[in-house]
Order: structure tokens, then sequence, then C-alpha cells
């Protein structure tokens, strides 16, 4: 079994689409029921957690950080 560095670029890419997909999913869910309107802001917060782990992920693929 081979270990991903967890700095590489597609390993950040991973993590921030992942992050992303479970903020869209809290936003629906806040968004179709007015009694979790709190669920707008946690998606929120995955969504900008996940544009993180995307930036952080471009940069070192530019830098050339971590595996490819």
């Amino acid at each position: 079994m081979s270990k991903t560095d967890p700095k590489s670029p597609k390993a950040l890419q991973g993590s921030g689409v992942a992050f992303m997909g479970a903020g869209a999913a809290f936003m629906a869910i806040g968004a179709t029921n007015h009694k979790l309107l709190a669920f707008l802001g946690v998606g929120g917060a995955f969504l900008a957690i996940g544009a993180s782990f995307l930036a952080r992920a471009k940069k070192a693929d530019k830098t050339g950080e971590g595996d490819k």
C-alpha cells in the first residue's frame, strides 16, 4: 500500500473537493428546511475550508511540494 504525502497537490485537491461537497450538502439542507438555518453557516464554513485546500493544492503544484 503506497502512502501519499498529505501535502501533495492530489491529496489537497481531494480533500478540498470533499469539503466543498459536504458544504454544498449542508447548505442544501439549510436552504430546504427553515428549522435548520444554522446548516447554512456550517455549509459556508465547509465551503471556505474546501476553497482553502484547493488554494493550497494550487500553491503546492506550483512550488513542486509533495508528490505528484
